[in-house]
């Protein structure tokens, strides 16, 4: 699809945040007091995520580095009879070798 000049694909913007995530936002700003200090329920419930990966948790110290390192890549596993992971290198060169369909002629 091409676009004409003047043409926005999307004329409203990015959208806005979703509802529910806008309002665990806010919930969790709120202030609350825990051991003898104001705090907000956010800090409270990292708070606690360290103390239980402290405890040697799993689950917790998984949670941890995840949001600290960021996941580990997954490999895409299937399309062959070996089922070994799929290159990114692969299919991006199918997708070049592929012929261009629904493509306006150009002129």
């Amino acid at each position: 699809m091409v676009f004409q000049p003047g043409n926005r694909a999307n004329p409203g913007g990015r959208p806005k945040e979703k509802k529910f995530t806008e309002a665990l936002r806010l919930a969790l700003n709120d202030e609350v007091e825990s051991n003898g200090q104001k705090t907000t329920k956010l800090r409270v419930i990292a708070d606690r995520l360290v103390s239980e990966a402290m405890n040697g948790e799993s689950w917790a110290i998984q949670q941890v580095a995840d949001r600290i390192e960021g996941k580990p890549a997954q490999a895409i596993v299937g399309g062959d009879e070996d089922d070994n992971p799929i290159r990114l290198e692969k299919i991006v060169r199918e997708i070049v070798r592929a012929p261009v369909r629904d493509a306006e002629p150009q002129g």
